[in-house]
């Protein structure tokens, strides 16, 4: 009899042992995509976790309309929160972006003489920094997008007081 108790021991040691190996190595939230297609990956780079999605079908992120109570966007893979863009931006720079969409590359154009240093700055769609750069005066210059994502990126041009923002698409 005591030999039968030891075994039945043994054995809600081990399920309790499997159940509490389980609960250490538990499965985290993480966004993803629904779909026939695609794929998605967790990528850590300096302590600081990003979710890379894709799908197939899905060419850009363009394309919102949105009232007081909602929001609706073009594509399948939406953002957890909600994207809020300024409007009646005044620009004190006289700039032309071209072309835009692109693919490669765009140039700017100022319509004035540029006398000072002039700080560009990029972004994405959720406000976050691509990249940011101090170009010397000049009247023209190009900046180099072919190494970023499709999508909708923001350019924001400042010469000391002055600003110039617009919206680039690359395809």
């Amino acid at each position: 009899m005591q030999m039968g108790n030891s075994g039945y021991m043994k054995g809600i040691f081990f399920i309790l042992l499997s159940f509490f190996a389980t609960l250490s190595v538990a499965q985290e939230a993480q966004r993803t995509s629904l779909g026939m297609a695609g794929s998605n990956a967790s990528v850590e780079v300096e302590g600081k976790t990003y979710y890379v999605l894709s799908s197939v079908g899905q060419q850009s992120v363009i394309g919102v309309a949105s009232n007081d109570a909602f929001t609706l966007r073009q594509g399948y893979q939406q953002p957890p929160i909600r994207v809020v863009g300024t409007t009646n931006v005044v620009d004190e720079l006289d700039a032309i972006v071209f072309p835009n969409p692109t693919s490669a590359q765009v140039t700017v154009r100022f319509g004035a003489p540029v006398t000072t240093d002039i700080l560009s700055t990029l972004y994405d769609t959720q406000g976050r920094e691509i990249e940011r750069r101090i170009i010397p005066p000049t009247q023209t210059f190009n900046l180099d997008l072919s190494s970023l994502a499709t999508g909708a990126y923001i350019l924001h041009l400042r010469i000391q007081g002055d600003a110039f923002t617009t919206q680039l698409i690359k395809n």
